[in-house]
């Protein structure tokens, strides 16, 4: 949970911060019910009510946060707090926005993630199965809010009882829980407009004043660019593979995401994760190979795949005819050292787009191996 300033009580069973009115009412996961409102004066009111389960003694911390943020733990929760339970369970006014409070929901939905068969708390008469989330070995179900006391609740109030007794640091469940891993909320996710680094370059601002890209062609020197994203079908004007790898396609990711925080149009997120430059147009230059990635180089000359890749970027991005440049020694090679090691200097432009910075024997390619397939 993200710091706040929040005032903090200590809340006996069946106590309140102030008189609530009017209130909305949420089960926890234990089968505790928080009531949520504002008294008279205006004021953030919690009261609880505890969960009706056999030999249980419990209070409970209330935190409110001046944004209206209210969180309710049980102490015997708190052990397995973040390690086992996902704090957001807690989180009753985010529970209420999402509309998994009594009135809304007659369930709270949940991931359990488990190791091996089952847990018998899984399939008690306490919850409703879901999909299996084979992926992440954990079961999508939801927990019926009347019934929770007697399953899951029960289940918990033992367990944080258990690790309350061993001062266990990271509580191993048993019993009924047995297996279990961890239990998150099944939160409901929303669209929120632009990703939040296009607001921090305050892209938004350049957008409005004309400055999108157009009319611009971006290198990107890399490990190419899966044309096939929906993000970049259309920004690519031309690829070519300077690589050891069989094609320009990017294989490895890195490429793709460079392009895409350039001049991805955001068809995928629904314009959301746009590139900064998003009317801009691309050269994909696969300099990089698909697994390291990094460039061979029998070649004795280190900086021929530099030159290549600058001469072919600076004719396609001209409109000239553009064959594939010469990989010849004669004009790309610098002198060797006394040692016989070659000093490197690039000859691509200081503006000109470079990969990230790479070991030194890995900015080196052979010239005997350069493959020219530019495409329109």
């Amino acid at each position: 949970m993200k710091r706040l300033h929040m005032t903090a009580a200590v809340l006996a069973a069946g106590a309140c911060v102030s008189p609530p009115w009017p209130a909305r009412t949420v089960a926890l996961i234990t089968g505790d019910r928080v009531r949520v409102g504002k008294d008279v004066g205006g004021h953030m009111a919690v009261t609880v009510e505890p969960a009706d389960i056999s030999g249980r003694h419990v209070v409970f911390s209330a935190w409110t946060g001046s944004g209206g943020e209210v969180r309710v733990v049980p102490s015997d929760m708190a052990p397995l707090l973040g390690s086992v339970l996902d704090e957001a369970l807690f989180d009753v006014r985010e529970l209420i926005r999402d509309g998994y409070d009594d009135a809304h929901a007659a369930s709270l939905p949940l991931i359990v993630q488990h190791s091996g068969a089952r847990s018998a708390a899984l399939s008690g008469a306490s919850v409703r199965t879901g999909r299996e989330l084979t992926s992440i070995h954990a079961t999508a179900i939801g927990e019926i809010r009347t019934k929770a006391a007697a399953g899951l609740g029960s289940a918990l109030a033992d367990a944080g009882r258990a690790a309350l007794a061993h001062r266990a640091a990271a509580p191993v469940l048993g019993g009924a829980l047995a297996g279990i891993q961890h239990v998150w909320l099944d939160g409901k996710v929303k669209a929120t407009g632009l990703d939040w680094n296009l607001d921090k370059v305050n892209a938004p601002a350049a957008w409005s004043a004309g400055h999108t890209g157009k009319g611009v062609t971006v290198a990107v020197i890399d490990t190419g660019v899966d044309t096939t994203h929906p993000d970049l079908p259309s920004q690519v004007r031309a690829s070519v593979n300077f690589s050891d790898a069989p094609d320009a396609l990017d294989h490895f990711g890195h490429g793709t995401h460079v392009a895409g925080t350039i001049a991805g149009t955001g068809a995928a997120s629904g314009g959301a994760r746009r590139g900064v430059a998003f009317d801009a147009r691309l050269l994909n230059v696969k300099v990089l190979n698909d697994q390291s990635p990094l460039l061979k180089a029998p070649s004795p000359c280190p900086c021929s795949i530099s030159t290549t890749a600058s001469r072919w970027t600076r004719t396609t991005k001209s409109g000239r005819a553009t064959p594939c440049p010469s990989p010849s020694r004669s004009t790309a090679c610098p002198a060797r050292s006394p040692a016989g090691s070659p000093r490197w200097r690039s000859p691509i432009p200081p503006t000109a787009a470079r990969p990230g910075r790479s070991r030194r024997a890995g900015a080196r390619a052979a010239a005997t191996t350069v493959s020219c397939r530019a495409t329109p």
